[in-house]
């Protein structure tokens, strides 16, 4: 019992309630909350007290007292943690995408991240095994092979001749130098496939062996002259002219004066044999005996009509007769067109076209 003039409170039955002696029931936790009426005394629910009970609320009953809980208004109690947060409020690695739809839940902090949590370095959009960050060609197809860079080779052209590593067969193909379907420049191309590059081939479309003078074009003899410029293409011991004068032959210009003057002389010599042949049938026409007779000779007998008509020429004058004759001579043209003519001894001739000669 507390005397009143010693009692704070006399009109407040503070019985078991009172540690302190002072007649007032005390408050024990400070939480304003009479611990006569409070379910929690020992526990100051200041500021979390809503139906001043004396004891912290756990508003959305996850388990967590309000004073505690960072996540009030939490719904799915199957994640909640001692925070009182679930998987759907908490945000672990602080990438703004909270953990229930966070498909990568350990982001670096400061990285930017998709709509799924994932930052650059966590993803591999085209799943070539290659992360996005370090990935230089995102759209490869999954089932190619690629490099460290997550390139394919048709997605890679290293020497950079606008051709992809795929169907570049020359890699290397320098900076300056244009490359052809192939990826080949023409230092790198061997077009007509005879060994040698088409930048020093002469002849990059036709297979050939020369050196000399042209790079690769036809040499057929094998000495290393091409036949355009070789006089003797099938002849590996001689190329110019002077080897043939070295090996004591003739030039093709010695060979054709050669040529020329013994056509002449067959000409020549021919037109000799005909002259000789002439003076010798002048000669048998006289044996006759026509020289002593006082008829006109051969060689002064006009030719027939007919033949100087068809000559163009006038029929020659008759020579004078040395001497009167009781027989004149005779001339006619038989059935066969030949001319014939009788000298007044009776000798018989006939024209061949060209000359008089013995009909018998």
């Amino acid at each position: 019992m507390i005397p009143d003039n010693l009692d704070v409170c006399r009109f407040v039955n503070a019985t078991g309630f009172d540690n302190d002696g002072d007649g007032c029931i005390d408050d024990t936790d400070g939480d304003n909350i009479k611990d006569n009426i409070d379910a929690c005394p020992y526990e100051n629910a200041t500021g979390f007290d809503d139906n001043q009970d004396g004891c912290l609320d756990d508003s959305d009953s996850d388990g967590v007292k309000d004073n505690s809980d960072q996540c009030p208004n939490t719904v799915d109690f199957l994640t909640i943690d001692n925070n009182g947060c679930s998987d759907h409020q908490r945000d672990t690695d602080g990438d703004s995408v909270k953990d229930f739809f966070d498909v990568c839940p350990n982001t670096v902090s400061g990285e930017q991240v998709n709509t799924d949590g994932c930052s650059a370095s966590q993803r591999d959009t085209d799943g070539d095994g290659v992360n996005d960050a370090d990935d230089e060609c995102s759209d490869t197809d999954s089932d190619l092979s690629v490099n460290q860079n997550g390139c394919a080779d048709s997605q890679l052209d290293s020497d950079g001749d606008g051709i992809n590593d795929s169907v570049d067969q020359c890699e290397s193909t320098p900076s300056n130098e244009s490359a052809n379907s192939m990826g080949c420049s023409e230092s790198e191309w061997d077009s007509d496939g005879d060994g040698f590059m088409d930048s020093e081939d002469d002849c990059p479309n036709e297979s050939g062996t020369s050196f000399t003078d042209r790079t690769g074009c036809l040499d057929s003899d094998n000495d290393g002259v091409s036949d355009l410029n070789d006089a003797y293409p099938q002849d590996a011991n001689k190329q110019t002219a002077s080897d043939a004068e070295d090996e004591g032959g003739f030039t093709g210009i010695v060979l054709a004066i050669v040529s020329m003057f013994v056509l002449f002389s067959i000409v020549i010599g021919a037109l000799i044999v005909l002259r000789m042949r002439g003076g010798r049938d002048d000669e048998d026409q006289f044996s006759g005996g026509l020289t002593m007779q006082p008829a006109v000779s051969l060689t002064d007998m006009a030719m027939p009509t007919h033949a100087a008509t068809e000559l163009g020429l006038e029929p020659a004058a008759e020579a004078p007769i040395a001497q009167d004759l009781t027989i004149e001579p005779e001339q006619w043209v038989d059935e066969n067109g030949v001319t014939w003519h009788r000298q007044p001894d009776g000798v018989l001739l006939r024209w061949n076209g060209e000359a008089w000669e013995p009909g018998n």
